[in-house]
């Protein structure tokens, strides 16, 4: 099931937090967190797989676990050239690993780096 609800579990008390929820309803994302910023990047929805990718500063999202959140902290990025990748952060950036490059179904050795700076995705080295 979609949904555009997002959560945190607290490593201190063991609870789930609701945040601010996705501007869109998403499953099987991947997250990383990098430079203060949760990103989520691409996973399904209703009609199919998806490369969406969206980042939200962590103050603010922790802060919109009171009440009445806005999706309006999420920030919607350039999509992101794979879905079905995994995320990291490395060196301030986010690595988008594997997965498979829209409108292909065979798996890809592809690896994106994604630069807040520049505000876009650049292939790097890829994963063999």
């Amino acid at each position: 099931t979609c949904t555009s609800t997002v959560e945190v579990l607290s490593s201190e008390t063991g609870q789930w937090s609701t945040l601010a929820p996705l501007p869109f309803a998403r499953r099987l994302m991947s997250t990383a967190i990098s430079n203060g910023r949760c990103y989520l990047i691409g996973g399904s929805y209703q009609k199919g797989v998806d490369n969406t990718a969206f980042s939200a500063p962590l103050p603010l999202l922790m802060e919109s676990a009171h009440p009445s959140p806005s999706s309006a902290v999420w920030e919607l990025l350039p999509n992101c050239p794979l879905y079905g990748s995994a995320a990291a952060e490395l060196g301030g950036c986010v690595l988008a690993l594997g997965g498979q490059k829209p409108g292909s179904s065979v798996a890809s050795t592809d690896v994106y780096l994604y630069s807040r700076n520049s505000k876009s995705w650049r292939r790097t080295t890829a994963v063999n």
